[in-house]
């Protein structure tokens, strides 16, 4: 969820802005002092009652962030929710099936897309640990999740789509290897990525 009123985000956005004058953390992720987006998770359960189809939820955790959140993945084989920001980061969660996901542990996030850039698709091929990643500055980004080690994500290959309007929306078929990637002027990019630095087969 995100503020949609723009007063109030700009007015977040400068509150989180850290000048060149003021402490900042030297250990630990820098909290946003203002609000932007949240990424909250919910317990859905069956009320009691005559009432068929009737749920009750209650809040279990929630994460807060100085920007808006875009895009949501999960990737169920390794239980791991991805959430993409309009700061182009991206944050790992890695939730606990056995606790039904209420259990979370945050892992590092992945800083691969220009900063300021919209996360507009995320996808995880879990067979060999890599993800795919489009923003709104029109790269396909393949990022190696295998690689701990690299502050910010270790990134693979970088694919500029050559499109001036934006990356908008990303499917991947998994089985079938293929990506497909709409832009902001309604072309559809088709990829293989079976590859590294994914093929392109054909535009439409």
């Amino acid at each position: 969820m995100s503020d949609m009123n723009l007063v109030t985000r700009l007015d977040s956005y400068f509150t989180n802005i850290s000048m060149p004058w003021e402490k900042k953390k030297t250990t630990g992720k820098q909290e946003a002092v203002s609000t932007v987006g949240a990424l909250q998770h919910y317990k859905i359960v069956s009320k009691p009652g005559d009432k068929q189809n009737c749920w009750a939820s209650t809040p279990t955790w929630a994460k807060t962030y100085g920007s808006q959140t875009n895009i949501l993945h999960w990737c169920d084989e390794q239980s791991i929710l991805y959430c993409g920001l309009d700061s182009g980061t991206i944050h790992r969660y890695k939730c606990s099936k056995q606790k039904h996901l209420i259990q979370m542990e945050e892992m590092p996030e992945i800083t691969v897309h220009n900063v300021q850039m919209r996360i507009m698709g995320i996808s995880v091929d879990s067979r060999v640990n890599h993800m795919f990643s489009i923003s709104e500055s029109g790269y396909l980004i393949v990022t190696d999740l295998n690689d701990t080690e690299t502050p910010g994500g270790k990134y693979l290959t970088s694919t500029g789509i050559g499109t001036t309007d934006g990356l908008k929306a990303l499917i991947h078929d998994i089985q079938r290897n293929i990506l497909f990637i709409a832009s902001g002027s309604g072309m559809i990019f088709i990829f293989n990525s079976l590859p590294t630095t994914p093929e392109l087969i054909t535009k439409v």
